[in-house]
């Protein structure tokens, strides 16, 4: 056991002397950032090399914790962590996840992941849950319209911006937030219209992890559809989804087609954000006589009070000239208290504040 004991030792002492050569020359990122770009280059239909991908990155990410600690994890993981995503790669078809990570009270906590079997919820009517807003058909002032997003995952802080904003004012909360039954109960019971984040698969999947409910392209339409039923059964006061701007899955057509079309069949709201793709996913939507809307203006970072009133004012301009905007912004406290202080500033006389499913009339 000493001698146990004493190469242990030696390999410890060996690793801490290498440690800071390999996190000041970043060895573990380049080495995962090169990965990354070859997998990105792999046709997607290519499914056992992108498993042979996917492993080896987990197996360098399990090397660097292991090894060199925490440090180097942590360059790999920040934005995961940020985002409330999986800590390791999360390969969906060979059902390896490590876990959702829950950022709450300037803690992170990991929670293991477990198989969940959803129950079907019946709902009442999608429209009826829509608090659409009457106007004057005169009324010409410019509608602006907001969703808060990437609620749940801290209950501190969804509560916090919850009691602090009007309720023409959407709500999404993220489909992996703990006890989110309750917390869309509640926002609906507010008078809040509530949305669910639909996780689309993002343009660097290996390190922006968008979870086992996320939308893959090289799944089959099966596939993807029984993901969207698990979402809606998630809670029965959702009136839509709203997807992020760093996606591609909506460059697949024919994939995308069935999502818009599911929208139909479900009477829910799809609000899209790539603008890359809007001319596309506007044309799908007329096609399938689907509620859509489109969100030019995505404020997804904790700016500075001087940039998010920059960001604000050009959705205001946007409002004079289309005569609507809709705008994301992500639930950081800075952001909300900036915003509800931007609210309150507004000539009401110029522009209308109003719930995200007026602006389909």
């Amino acid at each position: 056991m000493q001698k146990i004991n004493g190469y242990v030792a030696m390999v410890k002492k060996i690793f801490e002397k290498l440690k800071d050569f390999f996190i000041n020359n970043k060895f573990c990122v380049k080495i995962t950032e090169l990965i990354a770009n070859k997998v990105l280059l792999i046709n997607q239909k290519l499914q056992l090399l992108r498993s042979i991908a996917h492993g080896i990155l987990a197996l360098i990410s399990i090397v660097c914790l292991v090894v060199f600690g925490n440090e180097v994890l942590d360059k790999i993981t920040s934005d995961s962590i940020n985002n409330g995503q999986s800590l390791m790669v999360n390969i969906i078809t060979n059902e390896l996840f490590v876990g959702n990570l829950y950022k709450q009270n300037n803690d992170v906590e990991v929670e293991e992941k477990k198989e969940v079997v959803l129950d079907n919820i019946e709902s009442e009517s999608n429209i009826s849950l829509r608090k659409t807003m009457n106007f004057d058909k005169n009324d010409n002032r410019g509608r602006i319209s907001i969703i808060i997003t990437d609620l749940g995952l801290s209950a501190s802080q969804t509560e916090e911006t919850i009691s602090k904003i009007p309720t023409f004012i959407g709500l999404s909360f993220s489909p992996y937030a703990p006890d989110i039954q309750t917390w869309t109960n509640n926002a609906h019971n507010m008078g809040f219209e509530v949305f669910l984040n639909l996780p689309l698969q993002p343009a660097e999947h290996l390190f922006d992890d968008p979870g086992p409910y996320s939308l893959l392209s090289h799944l089959s339409q099966e596939q993807n559809i029984k993901i969207l039923d698990k979402l809606s059964s998630i809670s029965d006061k959702i009136v839509g989804f709203i997807t992020k701007s760093t996606e591609i899955f909506s460059s697949d057509q024919v994939a995308m087609r069935s999502v818009i079309s599911y929208m139909k069949e479900k009477q829910m709201i799809l609000c899209y954000a790539n603008m890359r793709n809007f001319s596309t996913i506007s044309n799908l939507c007329r096609e399938s006589q689907a509620d859509c809307l489109l969100a030019e203006f995505i404020l997804d970072e904790e700016l500075d009070v001087d940039e998010f009133k920059k960001s604000l004012y050009k959705a205001q301009v946007e409002a004079s000239n289309s005569g609507k905007v809709i705008i994301y912004v992500n639930s950081y406290p800075q952001n909300i208290e900036a915003l509800k202080l931007w609210i309150q500033s507004q000539d009401t006389e110029k522009y209308v504040f109003v719930t995200p499913s007026s602006l389909l009339r």
